[in-house]
């Protein structure tokens, strides 16, 4: 999406193209529940939570109503990233296409990827279920991988539906060995952007180079549900000024967010020797 920077900017349109960009190029963004909100740093994000509800049997005694319990969970907004770069008027006068908006695209996408490193690192910590270890994944070895995966999931009771796992590319490409490249869903461009790969008893599969990493060539997997997390942000300030030492304009961005894991019992991760 190509915006022009040059002249008089509207930063509005520019603020509200960065936010849906940021979504789009957050691999774990399907994985967790995503709120764009007008959040301030430093601010807490109240974030409602579900509790069980109890059926019991209808007779002549009349109907027990119970009180919900408050477990809502309060997310602080303690994260924030930044961009600034100078565009020479020099440059921007010489170059044929738009100079701006590919270094504001490139930005968008540098502040997707750092906040999907704060959530790989916080769902791998949380993870109340461990997966079965093995000594390799391999072509051989991995679909046993993943029905392990499958397992610990089921003994931690996480629901069936919307479950995911996302895995290093060493995995993917074990995958595609086993099962041929026509096993993967997605292929190319779109495959690196949203990360999904394919869906394996019943989990969804995606790929992310953010894993934490458990020594040398250690990855370390993670998987739970969509409901068990949760990311708010706001694009907080795009602006363009004039840089007072050259004549450029400074173009810089500031991002706000907080994430927090609301059912920790619903995330489990696993060291895959790659």
């Amino acid at each position: 999406m190509a915006i022009d920077l040059s002249g008089v900017i509207n930063t509005n349109i520019v603020t509200t193209f960065m936010e849906e960009e940021l979504r789009k190029s957050l691999v774990f963004s399907p994985l967790v529940r995503v709120h764009m909100d007008d959040v301030a740093p430093g601010s807490s994000y109240k974030v409602p939570g579900v509790t069980s509800v109890t059926v019991r049997d209808y007779g002549t005694s009349g109907i027990t109503t119970e009180a919900m319990s408050d477990v809502s969970v309060g997310i602080a907004i303690d994260k924030s990233k930044y961009f600034s770069f100078r565009s020479e008027d020099v440059d921007k006068a010489q170059t044929a296409i738009e100079y701006v908006a590919p270094f504001t695209d490139r930005a968008v996408y540098e502040l997707s990827n750092a906040v999907d490193v704060t959530i790989a690192n916080a769902l791998v910590s949380s993870a109340a279920a461990q997966i079965a270890t093995t000594s390799a994944i391999d072509a051989s070895t991995v679909l046993a991988w993943f029905g392990k995966a499958k397992v610990a999931m089921d003994r931690a009771n996480i629901a069936q539906t919307g479950r995911w796992i996302v895995v290093s590319p060493g995995v993917i490409g074990a995958l595609v060995e086993k099962l041929g490249a026509g096993a993967l869903q997605q292929s190319g461009e779109q495959a690196l952007q949203l990360g999904y790969q394919t869906t394996i008893f019943g989990m969804n599969i995606f790929m992310s180079n953010n894993l934490k990493t458990a020594g040398s060539g250690i990855v370390t997997a993670v998987g739970g549900v969509m409901n068990a997390s949760d990311l708010i942000y706001s694009v907080q300030k795009f602006e363009s000024v004039r840089d007072p030492q050259y004549f450029a304009d400074i173009n810089r961005g500031l991002l706000v967010f907080g994430y927090g894991v609301n059912n920790f019992s619903s995330i489990v991760n696993g060291v895959i020797p790659v």
